[in-house]
C-alpha cells in the first residue's frame, strides 16, 4: 500500500509546478542607430573665426533636411560655447559660437553636425593674443631707443 502514495507524489508535484505562472520575460530591443542620409549645407566657408577678445562670437549658417545634434569636442568646451546644441529641420539654421579670451597661439577645434549617418565637419579657430605697446608703457623708451639711421 506504501507505493500507491509515492506514485501521487510526481503527479502532486507536476499539478503545482504546471499550476505556476512562469515570470514574463522581457527582451529590451537593442537601441537603433538613426540609419537615415540627411542632407547638410553649409551656406558659406566651413571655418568660424573669432577674434582673441572675451565674448568674441562667430556665426555658422547651414540648412539641414532633419534633426540634427551639434558635437564640440570635450577638450574645447572650457573656451567654446554654442547658442544651440541641436535643432529640427529647418530651411537655414544658424549658430553663434561665443568664446573666452585667448591669451596664447591660435587654436582651433573640428566640431561636426549629425543627423542620422550624415556627420558635417567645419572648423571653429580662435586668433592668437596681440599685445599692443605704447611708448608709455615701456619706461625711457625714448632715452634708450636711438633709430639705425642716427647711429
Amino acid at each position: 500500500m506504501r507505493t500507491r502514495p509515492l506514485l501521487l507524489l510526481p503527479a502532486l508535484l507536476a499539478s503545482v509546478f504546471a499550476c505556476s505562472k512562469p515570470e514574463p520575460v522581457v527582451v529590451e530591443p537593442e537601441p537603433k542607430e538613426d540609419t537615415y542620409e540627411a542632407t547638410i549645407t553649409f551656406a558659406a566657408d566651413n571655418t568660424v573665426t573669432l577674434g582673441s577678445e572675451e565674448g568674441a562670437k562667430g556665426t555658422l549658417v547651414f540648412s539641414c533636411d532633419h534633426e540634427w545634434t551639434l558635437e564640440i569636442p570635450e577638450e574645447a568646451q572650457e573656451w567654446l560655447s554654442a547658442s544651440k546644441t541641436s535643432g529640427k529641420s529647418t530651411k537655414t539654421t544658424s549658430i553663434t559660437f561665443t568664446a573666452k579670451a585667448n591669451e596664447g597661439a591660435r587654436r582651433s577645434v573640428t566640431c561636426r553636425i549629425i543627423s542620422g549617418s550624415t556627420k558635417k565637419k567645419f572648423t571653429v579657430a580662435q586668433d592668437m593674443a596681440v599685445l599692443i605697446l605704447s611708448a608709455s608703457d615701456v619706461p625711457d623708451l625714448d632715452k634708450n631707443y636711438k633709430p639705425p639711421e642716427f647711429n
